[in-house]
């Protein structure tokens, strides 16, 4: 009876120990991830935004020039920064007005200091929009000369008999400056994305908004689907942009011509006035 217990407890013993070595291997072995879950982490949930901090948002898409800061180079916090900057200085202005008429003993009204102080801050900001844009136009400018370039290039590289993807890589790779740096990186970037060349080159162009980048996308994406042959079409896409660059070049140096023109008009004006004064000075001693 005794060894009838003693082989039922070493069974019940094995069948336990196996029982807990099954679970273990069963907790070690790598698990199917939950759906759910995963799904989630696919598909953020949307972070509540205030209405204030919606609205902002609103404004500043609507006041911002996204595409000349982005052919800047700068950001929308750097842009934001600046023109806070513009206006800080007219804020600046209004108690340096009040304070330089107190100094004068000049009894002025307190609208009078406000009312500079904010049309110096408005004039601040705009000549702080007005320069961006200023300088977001030699920008493009510059882009325009670049990608004329280099649509010389790809049709070389076209020519030469390589495809449409090679041809965009091998005519960036040869060419230097900040312009060919962008086409650069936008062409790395659609090689990391598995994504053509052209499509990056066409987006690039909406946001810098150079249209010949847009252009030599569209160009590009009919050879690389259909197949076609685009040395013609680059080539003569790239000399009507030479055309319109030298018409842009020649509008202005007409308009610096003028603008010299009235200068001169100016000084003969004030010479005038300088050789007339005696006369007019000794008539009026005269009379």
């Amino acid at each position: 009876m005794s060894g009838w217990t003693l082989a039922t407890a070493g069974l019940i013993a094995g069948a336990v120990f196996g029982l807990a070595v099954t679970v273990v291997i069963w907790q070690l072995r790598p698990g199917t991830p939950a759906l759910g879950p995963a799904l989630a982490r696919l598909n953020p949930p949307q972070i509540y935004q205030s209405p204030l901090r919606r609205g902002w948002r609103w404004l500043t898409d609507k006041l911002v020039p996204a595409a000349d800061i982005a052919v800047l180079g700068q950001t929308r916090a750097g842009f934001l920064a600046h023109m806070g900057l513009a206006a800080l200085t007219g804020l600046i202005a209004a108690p340096t007005l009040a304070l330089a008429a107190s100094l004068a003993d000049l009894d002025l009204p307190l609208v009078a200091p406000t009312a500079g102080g904010l049309g110096f801050t408005v004039g601040s900001m705009g000549l702080q929009y007005r320069g961006v844009q200023a300088r977001a136009g030699r920008a493009r400018a510059q882009y325009r000369r670049g990608v004329c370039v280099y649509l010389d290039q790809v049709a070389l590289a076209n020519a030469a008999g390589h495809g449409p993807v090679a041809s965009l890589e091998q005519a960036a790779a040869v060419g230097v400056g900040p312009v060919f740096d962008c086409i650069r990186e936008a062409i790395g970037g659609a090689r990391l994305r598995l994504e053509p060349p052209w499509e990056r080159l066409q987006q690039l162009g909406r946001d810098l908004d150079v249209p010949a980048l847009g252009d030599l996308g569209d160009i590009m994406h009919a050879s690389g689907t259909a197949g076609a042959h685009v040395y013609k079409t680059l080539r003569a896409k790239a000399a009507s942009l030479r055309t319109q660059i030298r018409y842009d070049a020649l509008s202005t140096a007409k308009a610096s011509s003028t603008a010299l023109d009235a200068l001169g008009a100016a000084l003969v004006l004030v010479l005038l006035a300088i050789a007339i004064y005696p006369f007019v000075a000794q008539l009026q001693l005269a009379t």
